[in-house]
């Protein structure tokens, strides 16, 4: 990679190796249950309605400081880039979910290695389709935008 994807491909490189990396890692390392047995999985899927209610939000100041592209994803009124990202994601997170049962689950250190070479190559995989599409000189123009385009100096509230 030369750094010349675009800002959605970076957002999604970002929020693949968040999702699919480390969170398992995190779930299983602060436990799956509350001191009282309940689950951590209903807290777990209420991040999807959080996401789904900031997407359009940081999509928008994303093309307006970051890159414009992002104002080319917007399929309104059917909305198709919301609702497909918001569904991968949310695929990404019960993997996670489920990657850190595995974590907890796995009774030898090589049934440990195992689960996180599983980890490793899903989350590269991905990493290399979504990367795999970068535009020769691309980073030059964004950063040119960015540099005109400066984000308020105080963060924008979102919706």
């Amino acid at each position: 990679m030369h750094g010349d994807t675009s800002g959605p491909q970076d957002t999604m490189l970002a929020s693949n190796a968040h999702t699919q990396h480390d969170l398992p890692y995190v779930y299983a390392r602060m436990g799956m249950r509350t001191r009282d047995a309940r689950s951590h999985k209903p807290d777990h899927d209420k991040v999807n309605d959080i996401n789904e209610n900031v997407f359009r939000g940081l999509e928008d100041y994303y093309a307006a400081h970051y890159d414009p592209s992002f104002k080319y994803f917007e399929m309104t009124p059917l909305e198709g880039d919301r609702i497909g990202t918001l569904e991968l994601v949310k695929a990404w997170r019960e993997g996670a979910w489920r990657n850190a049962e595995r974590l907890m689950n796995a009774k030898t250190a090589a049934q440990r290695r195992a689960v996180e070479q599983s980890i490793d190559v899903n989350a590269n995989a991905w990493a290399d389709a979504i990367a795999s599409g970068e535009f020769s000189g691309y980073r030059q123009m964004r950063d040119t935008y960015c540099r005109t385009h400066q984000a308020p100096a105080t963060p924008v509230p979102l919706p």
